[in-house]
Formats: C-alpha cells, sequence, structure tokens
C-alpha cells in the first residue's frame, strides 16, 4: 500500500512539475492530489471488495474528475482554453488507478507518454488556401 502512494505521488510530481513549469492551471498540486486521490480510492475499492464489483469506486471517481475537468475549460476572447488541462486529469486518473493495483510497470509507461505528449509543440496547419490569402 504504502509503496503505491508513494509511486502515485512520484509520478505525478514528475507531471505536475512540467504543467507547473509551464504555469499551467492544473499545476504540481492538482496534478499530485488527482493522482493520489485515484490511488486511494483503488486502494479503498480493493479493501472493501466483497462481493461488488471493483470497478464501481473508481468509476465513480473518473466520472468527479470528468466534472472537474469540465470546469477548468473556459472560453476567452473567443478562444477556448483549459482543454489539454481538462485532458490531463483523466489519463493522471488512470495512472492513480494503475499504483492502486500495483501495475506499477504500466502505471510508469503511462506517465512517460503523458509527459511525451505535454512536450509536443503545438503545430498549427494552414490550408494551401489560406497561405495564398496571407501572402
Amino acid at each position: 500500500m504504502i509503496v503505491s502512494i508513494i509511486w502515485s505521488l512520484l509520478l505525478s510530481w514528475v507531471i505536475g512539475l512540467e504543467r507547473e513549469r509551464q504555469d499551467k492551471p492544473a499545476g504540481l498540486r492538482t496534478i499530485m492530489l488527482v493522482c493520489f486521490g485515484a490511488t486511494l480510492a483503488m486502494l479503498f475499492a480493493r479493501e472493501i471488495h466483497s462481493g461488488s464489483s471493483i470497478a464501481r469506486i473508481p468509476s465513480h471517481f473518473l466520472a468527479a474528475i470528468g466534472f472537474v475537468g469540465s470546469g477548468s475549460i473556459i472560453v476567452f476572447n473567443k478562444r477556448v482554453e483549459g482543454i489539454t488541462t481538462a485532458a490531463l486529469l483523466l489519463p493522471m486518473t488512470v495512472v492513480g488507478f494503475l499504483c492502486g493495483i500495483e501495475r506499477y510497470f504500466l502505471a510508469t509507461v503511462s506517465a512517460v507518454c503523458i509527459y511525451a505528449i505535454l512536450k509536443l509543440k503545438r503545430v498549427r496547419l494552414v490550408s494551401k488556401n489560406k497561405r495564398r490569402r496571407l501572402r
């Protein structure tokens, strides 16, 4: 149990630190709390598992995280902001779940993939017609 919590905090710290450096709304504390909470939910579900489906508690947790994520999306000056932040909360929740069921390798690979995706630069695709009009 303790290893699950520590691993969850370590992986979420790496991702959260990256978000903090980029000065994003879901920074270090938010990402760590989401992942930590997911790990605790999974540990709790495993402890009380008695005939009922173990997936019930994590599924409710995912729904709650979806609600939190939707609150981070705003429209500002005709631009939608916060979509990456909202999208990040769900996979970080799953990383926490994976730590809670002691699947550390898969959790680590997932966190590395999330980190790599966050490091991708924004690419703006411009069609040929738009390029001609810009000249």
